[in-house]
């Protein structure tokens, strides 16, 4: 699963206000689900790795660097919030819009890290994290 966020400014005066160009591209955040009960049981085994110093998933001879990684040991959402949304939720309060995108196949776990499958309310996603925030 990818999560994908951006700014852009909802002002129309002819000069926005100043912002790094850091925090005015898109970032590309990648959250890789860990094997669930079936998987394990087919006897299947994870196909990517992680560096431990950047943000980078390995497959095979292949490297693919992010601006986030989280790996497939369950990575709290908390953590993605906090790194990826958070800034986001802040920059609406300074006149820009942002966009939050969860993408990839089915069974990737993007409506799990979103949090709309919580019926217990023992972990909350990221939409319920944004909700609490504003």
């Amino acid at each position: 699963m990818e999560l994908h966020s951006s700014f852009s400014s909802s002002s129309s005066s002819s000069s926005p206000p100043a912002m790094s160009p850091e925090s005015c591209c898109v970032k590309v955040a990648v959250n890789v689900r860990p094997l669930i009960g079936d998987e394990l049981a087919q006897g299947c085994r994870e196909c990517v790795s992680f560096s431990p110093v950047t943000p980078q998933v390995q497959m095979g001879t292949h490297s693919f660097t992010f601006d986030h990684v989280y790996g497939s040991k369950g990575s709290p959402s908390s953590l993605m919030f906090e790194e990826c949304v958070a800034p986001l939720v802040d920059g609406l309060f300074h006149g820009y819009n942002a966009t939050v995108l969860a993408y990839g196949q089915t069974g990737s776990g993007k409506t799990y890290a979103m949090g709309t499958a919580f019926k217990d309310g023992t972990n909350s996603g990221l939409i319920p994290q944004v909700m609490s925030a504003l």
